[in-house]
C-alpha cells in the first residue's frame, strides 16, 4: 500500500502528472474513480484504513491527543484490532516505512515501535528535510543534503524490505507512506520547476461564485461572507502551490517506479497486490479555501489504484469504495480469519479485484457511504 498524504483525486482537475504511476498501475491494473473517504483528515484517515472503522467508531476525530494522535489510537486499544498485527500473528512479515499516526514523534521516543510491525521506519516529525525517523527503535536524523529527501529515503527502505522479505519466504504487507504532497510544499532537487508554469485546473469550484457557494451545505463553510473571491496575488499564490505539490509527486512516481521494479526483481510482482491511495484530498482555492476536513469533493474522493492478481489490465471500476475498506480487504486477500470482524465498518472488495462475476454491477457492492466532520460554529473556537 503506497499511501499519500492530501493527494486529492481528478476532481481537481489534474492527473498529478505521474507518468509511472500510469504505466504500472492505472495501464496495468484497476483504477477505482469513486473511492471517498470517510473523514477527510489525515490521522483520522490512517486510523480508519488500518483499523476499518468509521471515525465515530475508532475515536479517532483530531489530529491530535486528546481527540486524536497515536496516543489516543494506542488507549482506545486499536493497535491490538490494527490489520498488521493481525497479519503478522498469521504469518505475514508486515512494515511501516514513512508516516504512521500524528503524534507518533512527541507522544512516544523513538524506541517506541506499535505491535504488529517487523520492520518499522516511523517518521518522528512530519517534512522533508532535518527530520528524524524511529528505525526498528532506534532514532535516525536526516540532515538537510539532498540525498536525504524524506520521499527518496522512504523509497529505498521499502525496496529493502522488498528484496529481505524475498529472502525471508513469508508472504508480506508493507505500508508505504511518504509526506507528500504535503505543505510544506518542498520538490526534491532534481524536480525543481519541471513543471514550471502549471496551475491549478479551473474547474467550476475553483473560486466559485457567490451565487454557486452560498447554496452550498453546511452554511458556515460556505457562506460567501467568510469566504470572499480569490484575488490575482492569491490566485497566482496557489497556482505556485499547486506546480510544487505537482513536482513533490514526481519523487512518488519514482518511488513507485523503484517498488515495481524491486518486486519484479525478486519474482514477486505476479503475485502481490499493490495499492496506491490518499489519506485526504485539499482545496486550493476551491469553494475559495485552501484547506481540507470537509465533505466537499476535494477533500473526500481520492485516487485509488490497484494491481494484482485476478485484475485485467487498464480498466475503470466505479464502484463505491471507502477507507474502512482497506482493513477487511487486505485481511480476505491474505486469507486470514478476522478476530474483529463484527467490529469493522467497512467492507472487503478483494471479490471485485479477483472475480469478473463481482464486478457487474456496482450497486450491488454499495450504493452510499458515511462522511464525517467536526464542523465548529462560525465565532468559536
Amino acid at each position: 500500500m503506497i499511501l499519500t498524504d492530501d493527494q486529492d483525486g481528478s476532481v481537481a482537475g489534474g492527473d498529478w502528472h505521474m507518468p509511472k504511476l500510469r504505466e504500472h498501475l492505472a495501464q496495468r491494473g484497476a483504477n477505482f474513480t469513486n473511492h471517498v473517504l470517510n473523514f477527510a483528515l489525515c490521522c483520522p484517515s490512517r486510523a480508519t484504513i488500518l483499523v476499518g472503522q468509521c471515525a465515530h467508531n475508532s475515536g479517532i476525530v483530531s489530529l491530535y491527543y486528546p481527540l486524536g494522535g497515536s496516543r489516543r489510537f494506542r488507549e482506545r486499544g486499536l493497535e491490538s484490532r490494527a490489520v498488521p498485527l493481525i497479519l503478522q500473528q498469521a504469518g505475514y512479515r508486515t512494515g511501516l516505512v514513512g508516516k504512521y499516526l500524528n503524534g507518533y514523534g512527541t507522544e512516544f521516543s523513538a524506541a517506541y515501535v506499535p505491535p504488529g510491525y517487523d520492520t518499522w521506519f516511523g517518521m518522528r516529525q512530519q517534512g522533508y528535510y532535518n527530520i528524524d525517523f524511529s528505525d526498528n527503535g532506534q532514532n535516525v536524523h536526516l540532515g538537510s543534503e539532498p540525498g536525504n529527501y524524506s520521499t527518496d529515503v522512504i523509497a529505498a527502505r521499502a525496496v529493502s524490505f522488498i528484496q529481505e522479505a524475498a529472502q525471508d519466504g513469508r508472504p508480506f504487507w508493507l505500508l508505504v507512506a511518504p509526506f507528500a504532497p504535503h505543505t510544506p510544499f518542498v520538490p526534491a532537487p532534481r524536480h525543481m520547476d519541471k513543471l514550471k508554469g502549471l496551475t491549478v485546473p479551473r474547474v467550476p469550484s475553483w473560486n466559485e461564485s457567490s451565487a454557486t457557494l452560498s447554496t452550498k451545505i453546511p452554511r458556515t463553510l460556505s457562506d460567501p461572507r467568510y469566504n470572499p473571491p480569490l484575488g490575482p496575488e492569491e490566485a497566482a499564490a496557489l497556482d505556485h502551490d499547486y506546480q510544487r505539490r505537482a513536482e513533490m509527486l514526481l519523487s512518488v512516481d519514482d518511488a513507485i517506479d523503484a517498488i515495481v521494479k524491486a518486486l519484479q526483481a525478486v519474482g514477486k510482482l505476479g503475485n502481490t497486490y499493490i495499492m496506491y491511495a490518499s489519506d485526504n484530498g485539499l482545496k486550493l482555492g476551491h469553494r475559495r479555501k485552501t484547506s481540507k476536513q470537509s465533505p466537499y469533493e476535494e477533500d473526500v474522493r481520492v485516487p485509488l489504484y490497484v494491481r494484482g492478481p485476478g485484475l485485467p489490465s487498464g480498466i475503470k471500476l466505479p464502484h463505491l469504495v471507502t477507507n474502512a475498506d482497506f482493513a477487511p480487504t487486505w485481511l480476505e486477500l491474505a486469507g486470514v480469519a478476522d478476530p474483529y470482524a463484527q467490529e469493522r465498518d467497512g467492507r472487503s472488495f478483494a471479490a471485485v479485484l479477483r472475480r469478473h462475476e463481482a464486478r457487474g454491477d456496482p450497486d450491488s457492492f454499495r450504493t452510499g457511504v458515511l462522511i464525517e466532520m467536526i464542523l465548529r460554529k462560525l465565532g468559536a473556537t
